[in-house]
């Protein structure tokens, strides 16, 4: 609108003018249509930059609205809602307010509490095969992806202080039965080696070969143990001096004896996972 008046000041001018050549209107008539003709190009200008200050206000409030929607960095399913629509959410620099949690529920992680003893034998891409209480008679698989570099200590100062790291596992193939906070408990593979012979651990012992059976176990020196197991040589018990290789929670491989057929024996660490 500014502008068509604009416009028609501008001609109105340009005859005003005209007619002031011709001595036919007075000075104060084409100063008036001057004057009316700066007017309404200050009107216009002001129009236009109310448009721009409208544009930077429109923006503005864009990236507020854009700052209002939350987007997950990962698809999900959403396992914990925290807040309903309508409710506050309150946040800032110091604090945060947890609206939700999404998980990817294709890909499951264990996270399982290695005594310090054992985690000097992890490496990652170690094989585990994992236990979830929920599925007793169900074994999943899965991978060692992640070793921590922080110990977790528990009991500091007392009796029963105990010092792990946390280890994750995560696991392979259909895990959709599996959910978020379940138990597990986790055997990692730390070695193996193939054609061996393992007796139970029940079976190892440790003696003094060349002890004096005659004489009180108290005089047999702690220097001169030596790992034993005893055999059946002609109906009667023999004891055999052995050396010891790896171990699972249940059997020990005696080393340099080849078994009778092949049996894979696998040392593991056994831990009870707390989550998924």
């Amino acid at each position: 609108m500014v502008r068509a008046n604009l416009e028609q000041a501008r001609r109105t001018y340009d005859r005003t003018v005209k007619l002031h050549q011709q001595e036919l209107v007075s000075d104060e008539a084409l100063e008036n249509a001057r004057t009316q003709v700066e007017a309404l190009e200050a009107q216009l200008q002001s129009a236009v930059d109310d448009v721009g200050r409208a544009g930077a206000n429109l923006r503005l409030t864009s990236d507020d609205v854009s700052k209002t929607v939350l987007r997950a960095p990962i698809d999900g399913i959403i396992i914990s809602l925290k807040k309903e629509i309508g409710e506050i959410v309150m946040g800032s620099q110091l604090t945060r307010d947890v609206i939700m949690t999404v998980a990817d529920m294709s890909k499951m992680e264990i996270v399982v509490e290695v005594d310090e003893n054992d985690v000097p034998d992890l490496r990652l891409g170690q094989t585990a095969r994992i236990t979830v209480d929920a599925f007793p008679d169900q074994k999943f698989e899965g991978t060692v992806t992640q070793i921590a570099n922080s110990a977790k200590v528990v009991g500091f100062g007392t009796q029963e202080e105990t010092t792990s790291f946390d280890v994750t596992v995560t696991l392979r193939g259909d895990v959709s039965a599996i959910r978020p906070g379940m138990s597990a408990t986790a055997d990692i593979e730390t070695a193996t080696h193939d054609d061996v012979l393992a007796v139970p651990i029940q079976c190892l012992t440790m003696r003094d070969p060349e002890a004096d059976p005659e004489k009180d176990l108290a005089h047999v020196r702690s220097d001169k143990l030596k790992d034993v197991v005893f055999k059946v040589a002609d109906n009667r018990s023999a004891l055999a001096v052995v050396t010891t290789g790896i171990a699972s929670e249940f059997d020990m491989e005696i080393a340099g004896k080849p078994s009778p057929k092949a049996t894979k024996w696998c040392a593991v660490r056994i831990r009870r996972s707390t989550r998924t």
